[in-house]
């Protein structure tokens, strides 16, 4: 029941508001009663006294009748009147058939010792000669010095407690009205304490799950207005400290994506925690990293020997290195380095994956590109000059056939031209030398550009194209040029490799990012292939002379792009056939 501060403080001040009142009523109420009765005794007192003369006439002067007398003092005093003789015994009472019918004839020897001494008796309320409490006052009376007897008064206590019942039932009523009004009070309070603190758990329950624009508004001066300033506080440094650790981070994953020896780092439970695409393509090129983030390593590398490697990294306390032979020509240079906490303890460890058989062929690769392309400049290089030597020669003698020497030079300047600028822009944007030109775009627009601008192409083989999104109304960030030439590329890609009347699909996924994929119906990246699409002047297989003239650069440029943009791209083929091409661009 009491499992809110709301409840605790609205019954705890109910509560001590109830028991003080009790305490205050109960008190009160004795306090009232005795000072009731000592007021009335001496009321009595004084009464006494002033009766004594008329006791002292009736000892003194026999023959006389004062019953009358008697008997009015006792209705207006509401008291009963005796006088004793100096024996004790009554001989006027003011309700002379009580004391025959009770039988009561004299009072007790100790209290007239007590009157004969001269002292009055005053008794607290009694049944001494009487069935109810009665308030008994005696007083002596006195001739020449002597007592000669003495005048006893009863009140009867009901008339007091009466009174005091009456009291009594006003201070209930007066209390259960504080009660009623401390109610409302302590309801008020109790919420105008709870309210707060349930707004700052509503917050932090808020922080917890990541929203940070949830504030505590506080106008109060008091300690709970001052805690809600310092949660606000708390708040905005956890989200500047959590952006500043998030821009860390996004810099760490760029920086190891852009990395082409393999990493991968691990935390003492084997779990993977950093991995990049070249370390996954050492066992899974059909896979990413994003699909192993949080996977113990055995589900990744699956080489007893490999695994090994890093149970000793991991047993270990310092770096550790070693070289071995794999199958399917690899040879791995494997080092790791240890990570640890601020107490110097080591929680994990960071590997660095070295082929080092494919370094010997990524230089064949680019000797093979080198010879290609010297090839390539010289074909159209010939083609140009054999023509311009025509044409300044005069054999084209009529002017269709100079016209048609001209477009075929026009046309190989253009593709000369273009494979220079694609190596220029490759070779300044590894260089840092381009930088991107920030600024929002609508990404669907863009697309529809650049498949404008590749209708012929499509209308040349039949292909169709899918648009998986909603509208051209995207909102992306970055460079729209840049972007423009990643799109192209993969565009130009899924061309080249779609076969006839067959199917390219685009698809946009808006996320934390908004990611981009292109898929074509081609046969697929071989699995082989995969670790070195991404590197320059690479040609796979897959390209035939059917595939066109390209020069191994459109992926390295475009991840190049991606990568001046902080963003990634990534490559796999589908379960059937074709491939999907996707990156990611910030959101608006």
């Amino acid at each position: 029941m009491l499992n809110t501060i709301y409840r605790k403080i609205f019954f705890s001040y109910l509560t001590l508001i109830f028991l003080v009142l009790i305490l205050v009523g109960v008190s009160f109420s004795f306090l009232l009663e005795d000072h009731i009765i000592s007021t009335r005794s001496n009321d009595q007192v004084s009464t006494g006294k002033e009766l004594a003369t008329l006791a002292r006439t009736i000892l003194t002067e026999v023959g006389q009748n004062h019953s009358e007398l008697l008997f009015f003092l006792d209705r207006a005093l509401e008291t009963r009147v005796w006088i004793i003789d100096e024996t004790g015994n009554i001989i006027k009472s003011s309700r002379p058939e009580a004391q025959v019918e009770r039988g009561i004839a004299r009072i007790s020897s100790r209290e007239m010792d007590i009157l004969l001494q001269g002292e009055i008796i005053s008794h607290p309320p009694n049944k001494n000669y009487y069935n109810t409490l009665m308030l008994s006052t005696g007083i002596p009376v006195t001739k020449g010095g002597r007592v000669i007897g003495g005048v006893f008064l009863h009140y009867p206590i009901s008339g007091i407690q009466g009174t005091i019942r009456q009291i009594q039932t006003n201070l209930l009523n007066a209390a259960i009205f504080a009660v009623v009004l401390t109610g409302f009070f302590s309801f008020w309070f109790s919420q105008s304490i709870s309210r707060p603190i349930l707004e700052m758990d509503h917050s932090a329950q808020a922080l917890a799950q990541g929203d940070f624009s949830r504030k505590i508004r506080l106008s109060r001066k008091d300690e709970l207005g001052t805690l809600g300033k310092s949660f606000n506080h708390m708040a905005s440094q956890l989200q500047s400290t959590l952006n500043q650790l998030s821009q860390e981070r996004d810099k760490l994953a760029h920086t190891v994506s852009s990395i082409e020896e393999g990493v991968l780092a691990l935390n003492r439970e084997r779990k993977i925690i950093l991995a990049n695409q070249p370390a996954i393509n050492f066992f899974r090129p059909d896979k990413t990293p994003a699909e192993f983030s949080g996977t113990k390593i055995d589900e990744l590398i699956t080489s007893p020997e490999v695994l090994e490697l890093f149970n000793k990294a991991l047993a270990g306390r310092d770096k550790y290195s070693e070289l071995i032979e794999l199958e399917g020509n690899l040879t791995l240079f494997f080092q790791s380095f240890p990570i640890r906490d601020n107490s110097g303890e080591i929680i994990g460890i960071v590997a660095l994956l070295h082929n080092l058989r494919n370094l010997d062929g990524l230089e064949e690769v680019q000797r093979k590109f080198f010879a290609g392309v010297s090839h390539e400049l010289k074909t159209p290089l010939t083609a140009i000059r054999s023509y311009a030597q025509a044409l300044l020669d005069g054999t084209a003698g009529d002017t269709e056939t100079r016209e048609r020497f001209i477009k075929i030079i026009c046309e190989e300047a253009e593709n000369l031209g273009l494979l220079i600028n694609e190596i220029l822009d490759y070779s300044r944007l590894k260089a840092g030398k381009i930088k991107p030109r920030w600024q929002e775009f609508q990404l669907g627009e863009l697309i529809n550009e650049v498949l404008a601008s590749r209708k012929l192409a499509l209308l040349d083989k039949k292909i169709s194209v899918k648009r998986n999104f909603p509208s051209t109304e995207i909102p992306a960030r970055g460079d729209p040029a840049l972007i423009r030439i990643v799109i192209a590329n993969l565009i130009d890609n899924a061309i080249t490799f779609t076969p006839p009347k067959e199917t390219i699909e685009i698809e946009i996924n808006e996320e934390e990012k908004i990611w981009i994929s292109i898929i074509d119906s081609g046969p697929g990246i071989p699995v082989e292939e995969m670790p070195f699409i991404w590197e320059r002047f690479f040609r796979g297989k897959r390209n035939s002379p059917e595939s066109g003239r390209g020069w191994g650069l459109g992926l390295a440029l475009a991840r190049e792009i991606l990568l001046a943009h902080g963003e990634s791209i990534s490559a796999q083929n589908q379960k059937e056939r074709g491939a999907v091409f996707s990156f990611s661009l910030p959101k608006k």
